[in-house]
């Protein structure tokens, strides 16, 4: 924490204030259901385009611990949620990993690190997630790559996802 948060944090308790302090990545929500697109290019020996204009993506919030599943789980990751500080229910960024992420890249599973941008406005109605990704395939198919992403939310109906193993 910051010299001036903890400033401000103590003025608060002498204020008798609640509540200021509090504004963790639980201020900004991005539990539900989206839709977008999304646009790899890579190379596994020679170059090549990917991409998914009817996306899915859905995503359970709990605390600063985010659980998403994209394309109805044919991606799945886990992540968490920084929010910002001047504005932690509208704006922060998000990191992902799939799960199946490994420590050999293109000698293990086909693996992918994800970093998104997201803002919600202040009702919650309107939600926008863009993100960069790099990306490996396995041992039997290596590829590299990079992908893009943008998503907007279509409901806050919480997929009720649990972090992958």
């Amino acid at each position: 924490m910051r010299k001036s948060g903890v400033r401000i944090a103590v003025l608060c308790l002498a204020l008798g204030v609640t509540g200021v302090m509090a504004q963790s990545a639980e201020a900004l929500d991005l539990t539900g259901n989206w839709t977008g697109t999304w646009v790899c290019v890579g190379f596994d020996g020679a170059k090549f385009v990917d991409s998914n204009k009817t996306s899915t993506l859905a995503l359970t919030q709990v605390g600063a611990a985010v659980y998403a599943k994209m394309d109805g789980g044919n991606f799945t990751y886990n992540g968490s949620v920084i929010a910002n500080t001047l504005r932690p229910d509208e704006l922060g960024e998000v990191a992902l990993t799939e799960c199946d992420t490994d420590n050999l890249p293109t000698l293990g599973a086909e693996g992918e690190l994800m970093r998104a941008k997201v803002k919600v406005n202040l009702t919650g109605s309107v939600a926008v997630f863009k993100a960069t990704s790099i990306i490996e395939g396995p041992d039997a198919t290596p590829f590299v790559g990079s992908c893009k992403y943008a998503y907007r939310r279509i409901d806050q109906t919480n997929p009720n996802l649990t972090p992958c193993p």
